[in-house]
């Protein structure tokens, strides 16, 4: 049977049929495979009923097998711990490409902001939960502003649905596209106060519950987030 390739995504990703991967592949195959995969970056084989030591030697066919982190391969445990540990986020199973844009959403998404289950890092006996109501609050930042000998408490949670932001960001620099490609952001928490919206921190020392001044804060939150060039990642203090 002749291998054929069928595109399933609008972007990417295609089905393909008339491959058995129990058997060894010819070496036609082998170059069909490859230009599948250049073409789609992601193939889908269905209904095949392989072992793990034929789809070791499916893997090899294609060439010599790498070592990914945080790409087409899920990173081994121990990099996910040291990334965790200064504060970074591990992204499993991304299919290898020339990246320009990167969006991600600020805050909790609304079908598991109303839900009571634990989903990854939400906990809804954690701090981030409100006490209130359901629901978690997407920034918490608590402290004091000093003037002179005053000090007054600050208090600041900003949750609710509608304060989900998704925040889109052009990648500048070298292409993310190899196996141990990694992204730094700055996050400027002033920005939260000096954004789009002014808020002066000693007219509104306490947000919580109040969905207008939650929305003020919000309209902040593209602002605080920046990508970090690849050259200057090391130089700057607290850049993550």
């Amino acid at each position: 049977m002749t291998l054929t390739t069928r595109q399933i995504g609008p972007c990417f990703a295609a089905e393909v049929e008339g491959l058995d991967l129990r058997k060894p592949l010819s070496p036609d195959e082998v170059a069909a495979v490859h230009a599948g995969m250049d073409e789609h970056a992601v193939l889908v084989f269905h209904d095949q009923r392989i072992d793990d030591a034929e789809q070791l030697a499916f893997s090899h066919s294609l060439g010599e097998l790498e070592h990914a982190i945080g790409t087409s391969l899920r990173a081994p445990d121990e990099v996910v711990r040291a990334v965790h540990g200064y504060g970074g986020i591990v992204l499993h199973d991304v299919p290898r490409r020339d990246y320009q844009r990167i969006e991600f959403g600020i805050g909790v998404d609304a079908a598991a902001n109303k839900s009571l289950a634990q989903r990854g890092d939400l906990n809804p006996n954690g701090r981030m939960a409100w006490t209130w109501e359901v629901g978690y609050k997407f920034v918490l930042f608590e402290g004091a502003l000093v003037r002179g000998n005053a000090s007054d408490p600050l208090v600041y949670h900003v949750g609710f649905d509608e304060n989900y932001r998704l925040v889109s960001t052009e990648l500048h620099g070298e292409p993310v596209d190899s196996r141990t490609a990694r992204l730094d952001f700055r996050v400027d928490i002033l920005r939260l106060f000096q954004g789009s919206a002014t808020v002066d921190m000693a007219a509104l020392p306490d947000v919580k519950f109040d969905r207008a001044d939650a929305a003020l804060l919000a309209r902040n939150f593209a602002a605080m987030v920046t990508p970090i060039r690849s050259d200057a990642v090391g130089q700057r203090v607290g850049a993550r």
